[in-house]
């Protein structure tokens, strides 16, 4: 949440289900911390902002008058959609995708992809396509570099997408492409 509020890095705010709130449920964002447990809540249906106490996963609000004791049922971010409130995800970085992303032919069957090395992140993630078809993930790497397979006479697009280990995931940056044609 603090990485939220102050900008750094790239962050969503915190998306939680809260299942009575209504017949299906309702989904709101937490968007700045108040104080303690109080929390600024972005009501995007409602069109309104108001508070609401968050411990773990209850959560209690007032709703036409009345307090309510809710369960929070799903906790993540607007476009992290996994990251866990609970495990602190919202402080890893989402990797910014890599810079100077370029193809160099090395024989009649290979090629050199490389790019800019980032230190933040823990690996990037190589995929690969002949025009016309589906990516298929070719390599993952911690290096800035990697020999990848071509035929001459086809056309290749290239997709780096470097990610950071984070527990048991992966946060993903976002991907850079590039064409080559052997």
């Amino acid at each position: 949440m603090n990485n939220y509020k102050t900008g750094k890095g790239t962050f969503s705010p915190v998306l939680i289900h809260l299942s009575k709130y209504s017949s299906n449920g309702h989904y709101v964002l937490l968007v700045d911390n108040l104080s303690g447990n109080t929390y600024q809540v972005l009501d995007p249906w409602e069109c309104a902002v108001t508070s609401m106490e968050v411990s773990g996963n209850n959560a209690t609000y007032v709703k036409s008058g009345k307090t309510v004791n809710d369960t929070i049922d799903v906790v993540g971010q607007w476009y992290l959609y996994e990251a866990s409130l609970e495990k602190q995800a919202l402080d890893v970085d989402v990797p910014k995708a890599v810079c100077g992303l370029k193809v160099t032919p090395l024989t009649s069957t290979d090629a050199k992809l490389s790019w800019k090395k980032q230190s933040d992140v823990t690996g990037y993630k190589v995929y690969q396509k002949e025009a016309g078809q589906n990516y298929k993930l070719v390599k993952e790497l911690k290096k800035n570099t990697c020999k990848v397979y071509v035929q001459t006479g086809k056309k290749y697009i290239f997709k780096v997408i470097p990610y950071i280990q984070y527990e048991e995931k992966k946060v993903k940056g976002k991907a850079k492409t590039c064409e080559f044609y052997l």
